[in-house]
């Protein structure tokens, strides 16, 4: 083995930025709708984020994944789930804003909670709900609740 090879140790941690959910389990899409507007609708251009969800329901954090432009934000798996396993999720909730204010899902929208669905199967971390928020209307869309996952 080569002496000059050195493995270096890391430590990977979450670290608390500010509290921004409540201790309210979120019990339907409504609440979980609630929650995203909350945190969304003031954004001018596209924000993906996951609300981390315990065992009994409650947010325990929200992770921002990516900050896109005024179409589109990119949101991978593997960005996507990370928060989830630091923070011992036992379920997520994805939300995204859509500036224009429809939040109506476009089929990339479709496609990308699609994916996700199948990672979070595979990772045991269920997504329980896909929330799209009109940032200029307020309004929101459950892509569970319309059959869309």
């Amino acid at each position: 083995m080569d002496d000059n090879y050195n493995l270096e140790l890391v430590r990977v941690q979450l670290v608390p930025d500010r509290v921004m959910v409540r201790e309210e389990p979120i019990k339907t899409s409504h609440d979980a709708a609630d929650l995203a507007a909350e945190m969304l609708s003031k954004y001018d251009r596209e924000v993906f984020a996951i609300i981390n969800i315990n065992a009994k329901g409650q947010a325990l954090n929200m992770h921002v994944v990516s900050i896109g432009d005024l179409c589109s934000s990119v949101t991978h798996p593997r960005e996507v789930f990370k928060s989830s396993v630091l923070s011992n999720a036992g379920s997520v909730i994805a939300i995204h804003n859509h500036p224009s204010g429809d939040p109506k899902p476009s089929d990339m929208d479709i496609e990308t909670t699609r994916r996700l669905c199948e990672a979070g199967d595979i990772l045991g971390i269920p997504i329980l709900d896909h929330i799209i928020v009109g940032s200029a209307t307020n309004q929101r869309y459950s892509m569970k609740a319309n059959g869309d996952m």
